[in-house]
């Protein structure tokens, strides 16, 4: 064991219009990081986010949407956009996931895990290669929470294994979560410590850590709830075993008071303040293959086809999910009501006077569920997008309110029914 000096965590916070004035008033945040989905035009970017910048911030740009697991390669507007945010914050670097949110010509709006074996390997290495050429920061990758896997057919390595691999293959660093980590290590019965040990963690660039909750066996990382307890291990084991450079705490919606959020904050520094004393050579256990490895066209499209088989049972019809697909009924189903909760919230948030144009908010969910019916794919443009979108539905079925209620619609809508 070879013992490594304490030294101080630097703490952040997902940025949300919500909290900007509790990261101005919060004086020892090193970092914020912010959806770069939220931002799609730097006229977008808010005046006090600039002035943080101003101040000397660190801003780091977050992706969720460049489906690096997709059998497409990364959008180039996407690569773009995400590039001009870390150029215009002046970021270190960008970040995303090891998942896929779209196939079959749909967008899910959701991080949905990708089987995890060689050809998988591959076509990762592939994408994200691909996304270096457009970006002029580092790409950092994070592990996600799922309520349902692949099937063992499709899963020849573990999850941490799996990791291993990508990160070390494409030489790209770590954005560890530790509640996606304990929701896994729940869901689908596996070791935290056998996990933590299994990940090149000298690979470290940051630490998300966020609330979720307990549903029908399984637990879910909503990000707006309160931080569980077990996150809070799962941090205290990670930090024993490497200093932790940063941690941030995400939340999404239902906000907290400014004191429960200054506690949550707390409780992330206190627990990273562990004494750490990195295993090397426990965390070099694995030994791997990292030669070239190709994947054939029909490969690929036979995982275009049960990457597409899947994205369509989530959004329009959960009841026809092909059996050779290896995965469970029953869980496809919840995550299929769970993606229809998550999208009713998603639109509320971006556009909150959707709740002034419809006060019954019972009539706007049944409207909201007829709209995905018709549209199952979320705007790739983001929940902005969709509501408008949806408003636009609406007026060509003839269901927007009484002129009455005009005075309601902002400017904005207004221009865009327009169209």
């Amino acid at each position: 064991m070879v013992a490594v000096a304490s030294f101080e965590t630097k703490l952040g916070l997902g940025y949300r219009s919500e909290l900007a004035l509790f990261v101005e008033r919060r004086q020892d945040l090193g970092f914020v990081e912010i959806l770069a989905e939220d931002f799609p035009q730097p006229s977008h970017i808010p005046a006090a986010l600039k002035r943080l910048c101003r101040q000397g911030l660190m801003v780091i740009p977050h992706s969720t949407t460049l489906s690096l697991g997709s059998v497409q390669p990364p959008n180039a507007a996407q690569l773009k956009h995400l590039d001009a945010l870390a150029r215009y914050f002046d970021a270190p670097f960008v970040s995303d996931h090891i998942a896929f949110v779209r196939g079959g010509g749909l967008e899910t709006g959701h991080l949905l895990p990708v089987q995890r074996n060689h050809k998988m390997l591959a076509l990762l290495k592939r994408n994200i290669e691909h996304a270096r050429n457009g970006l002029s920061v580092p790409l950092v990758l994070e592990n996600i929470a799922t309520t349902f896997d692949w099937s063992e057919r499709q899963n020849t390595m573990t999850e941490p294994e799996f990791l291993r691999q990508v990160l070390e293959s494409t030489d790209s660093g770590l954005l560890l979560d530790v509640s996606n980590l304990f929701a896994n290590s729940f869901n689908h019965h596996f070791s935290e410590d056998d996990y933590l040990r299994a990940l090149p963690l000298d690979r470290l660039r940051y630490v998300h850590v966020a609330g979720g909750t307990f549903k029908q066996g399984l637990y879910h990382d909503t990000h707006c709830h309160p931080l569980k307890e077990e996150s809070l291990r799962v941090l205290k084991k990670l930090a024993a075993l490497v200093p932790i450079p940063m941690v941030m705490l995400e939340r999404d919606d239902n906000f907290a008071s400014d004191i429960e959020l200054s506690l949550e904050l707390d409780q992330l520094r206190q627990s990273c303040r562990v004494p750490a004393s990195f295993a090397a050579a426990d965390a070099r256990q694995i030994e791997i293959g990292l030669e070239p490895i190709a994947i054939a066209k029909p490969d690929l499209s036979a995982l275009a086809q049960e990457q597409d088989a899947l994205v369509r049972a989530l959004l329009a019809d959960c009841s026809h999910l092909p059996s050779s697909l290896g995965l469970d009924q029953e869980r496809i189903g919840q995550a299929f009501k769970a993606l229809r909760r998550k999208r009713i919230r998603t639109i509320k948030r971006a556009y909150p006077d959707i709740l002034t144009i419809f006060p019954e908010e019972e009539k706007l969910n049944q409207l909201l569920e007829r709209y995905f019916d018709n549209c199952p794919s979320v705007s790739e443009l983001g929940p902005y997008d969709d509501a408008m979108k949806f408003m636009k539905y609406l007026k060509k079925s003839g269901e927007l309110p009484a002129p009455k209620l005009a005075g309601a619609l902002s400017q904005a809508l207004k221009s865009f029914l327009s169209k």
